[in-house]
């Protein structure tokens, strides 16, 4: 697969899982996502192992600013897309993901401007 098609698979993976409401979809998706997340940390290809990153960081952003429409709830939406691209970085290299994903949502549980942006990051950070 050309890194297009890689691509366009990974946001349709990741899209599912911020809108699906279904706890057996979300797990079968989210662990679908990590997989291919996982994988793609492995290849050669220098552009392909910042996609997590780039996903983790357009939810961060999303979430800031108060524009997203899923449910308040730990078991759906953002959390699991979050913690799959947290699992999906590999053991043994340094984390990146994680300290920075703490760091916006700790931020975001005391300057979130609205209460909704505060629930979802403690939800989270569950």
């Amino acid at each position: 697969m050309d890194y297009n098609d890689l691509e366009l698979l990974t946001n349709g993976f990741f899209h599912a899982l911020l809108n699906l409401k279904h706890l057996g979809s979300i797990d079968r998706i989210s662990q679908g996502l990590e997989i291919l997340c996982k994988s793609m940390y492995e290849t050669k290809n220098p552009l392909l192992p910042n996609l997590a990153e780039r996903l983790l960081d357009q939810i961060l952003t999303s979430l800031e600013s108060g524009n997203f429409r899923n449910v308040l709830r730990r078991s759906a939406g953002i959390p699991p897309a979050i913690i799959c691209l947290l699992k999906s970085e590999p053991v043994g290299n340094k984390a990146r993901l994680f300290p920075k994903a703490l760091s916006k949502l700790f931020e975001l549980t005391e300057k979130g401007k609205t209460d909704d942006i505060k629930i979802h990051s403690l939800n989270i950070l569950k």
